[in-house]
């Protein structure tokens, strides 16, 4: 979002902090989270929902999974890893052939070069220096 907008932006948990901090905020919340954040929000208070692009939409064109495609698979946010994880696998790809790289890591690039596919997070599809990886990503 720092990226996107030129107000301040700042992340929290609105349902463990105290919720004050929402006074003059726009406060973002990811679907799932969007009752609880409302919730806890004071009236009157405005409130953002991402649009989170449907799993299985974006995974129609490589369903059935190719036999022993290399799918990179990169974020810096752990949940996202281990979603996609669950996906891909429950949409019969190999777990042997996907590659996860951390993002937060030194080096989370390598290797990626050889993926048939990249699966990342809007930031991350940022961060991607490699011209070669960049120009076959799908996110």
């Amino acid at each position: 979002m720092r990226l996107a907008v030129t107000l301040p932006v700042r992340s929290c948990d609105f349902l463990k902090n105290d919720v004050k901090e929402a006074q003059g905020a726009i406060v973002v919340t990811l679907p799932s989270k969007a009752t609880a954040v409302r919730q806890a929000l004071p009236s009157g208070a405005e409130l953002l929902t991402l649009q989170v692009r449907s799993v299985p939409s974006t995974l129609a064109g490589w369903l059935p999974a190719p036999s022993g495609a290399l799918v990179g698979i990169e974020s810096s946010w752990d949940k996202f890893l281990q979603m996609a994880r669950t996906f891909l696998i429950a949409a019969g790809f190999e777990s042997d052939a996907l590659i996860f790289r951390d993002a937060k890591r030194r080096g989370w690039q390598r290797g990626l070069v050889q993926a048939a596919a990249v699966i990342c997070d809007s930031v991350t599809l940022s961060d991607l220096r490699e011209p070669n990886v960049s120009s076959r990503s799908s996110c």
